[in-house]
């Protein structure tokens, strides 16, 4: 198979102006994601290889196309790469009912609240002990720069459960970081290493519950939080970054239909710079929505990302309204209030 979107995008506001000769407070553009995709089954085994090759995902830059491994101007800008990269490169086993997948996997958890549409270097279990339940246990390798020097490795166990007691769907999840580094972040750096894995030694638990609330709507509630990392920022950072302290986020949204109207009202908090990540819904364009592997260049702020900054508190209030005009067709109007709670400026 094979995966093409283009994408024309605007964006405007007196924030983007410097001051500087020749800038501008508009940019616009165009960019454009081409991906490859096969997937091979031994009928015998059951055994199957899923991969996918990113030919292209960035701002179309004209006649001189300038590449690095880190272009500026990938589209894909929070996963950044080579322009031709391996996407999904994995094997699935199965033992049973027991499932095995060893390789590069796309994650989404926890309706996007806690990872969105990411790509990880993963070993994942999956053990369903009834149709209903099933536990998970993972591990990730999120980082491996350099050899011989094992403070910047970046490894996390993930252990959890998938269940749909009495209609519900609930689901939780305790990450563990391991402790690979524990101290001040620019120490190796001094000595001419690399710099460590930010978040080494945190603890994360991250769940959710969802169900319908009689024939009215869809309720969702979720969280995530995030305590206990071992690396600390020098002295002029601010108190709790990298998730030293206690930091919590939790949404709690409510979806109906009534006739061709979809409707949708949520609340999203941050406290203490609690984790969300940039791929949430939080019915804006500009405001998250922005998934770690598609990007999208008109979203301009991403809540939930302070790594745990204590007392910087943000919250969203919003709600939508989709018009289904036809089958295939629907218009999406939202409005709602962004607040963001900073003592320290």
């Amino acid at each position: 198979g094979v995966e093409y979107r283009a994408t024309g995008f605007q964006a405007e506001s007196d924030a983007f102006d410097t001051g500087a000769d020749f800038t501008s407070e508009a940019d616009n553009g165009f960019a454009h994601l081409i991906r490859v995709k096969s997937d091979f089954l031994d009928e015998d085994t059951g055994i199957s290889l899923h991969t996918s090759v990113e030919l292209a995902g960035d701002r179309w830059v004209g006649d001189n196309r300038g590449y690095t491994a880190q272009n500026d101007q990938a589209f894909n800008g929070t996963n950044p790469g080579d322009n031709v990269r391996l996407d999904l490169g994995y094997v699935q086993m199965p033992f049973g009912h027991t499932v095995l997948r060893v390789g590069r996997q796309a994650t989404s958890y926890n309706n996007c609240f806690l990872v969105c549409d990411d790509r990880r270097d993963r070993v994942l279990l999956i053990q369903p002990f009834s149709k209903t339940f099933q536990v998970l246990a993972i591990y990730d390798r999120r980082q491996d720069t350099q050899t011989f020097a094992n403070h910047d490795n970046g490894d996390q166990f993930v252990l959890g459960f998938v269940s749909k007691p009495m209609g519900l769907d609930v689901s939780a999840l305790y990450i563990k970081y391991l402790n690979n580094f524990e101290g001040n972040l620019t120490d190796p750096i001094l000595a001419g290493q690399n710099a460590p894995y930010a978040i080494a030694g945190g603890d994360l638990f991250s769940g959710y519950v969802s169900g319908d609330v009689g024939e009215l709507a869809k309720a969702t509630v979720g969280f995530n939080h995030f305590s206990n990392g071992g690396v600390e920022n020098d002295t002029t950072a601010p108190e709790g970054d990298f998730f030293t302290d206690a930091s919590l986020s939790q949404y709690l949204r409510f979806e109906g239909s009534v006739g061709v109207l979809d409707w949708g009202v949520q609340y999203v908090g941050a406290q203490d710079g609690g984790l969300i990540s940039s791929g949430f819904d939080t019915y804006s364009s500009l405001i998250n929505s922005n998934p770690e592997s598609t990007a999208s260049p008109t979203s301009l702020y991403n809540m939930g990302g302070l790594l745990g900054v204590e007392d910087y508190d943000q919250s969203v209030l919003a709600g939508k309204l989709t018009w289904n005009v036809t089958p295939k067709l629907a218009v999406t109007g939202a409005v709602g209030q962004l607040d963001i709670d900073n003592p320290g400026t």
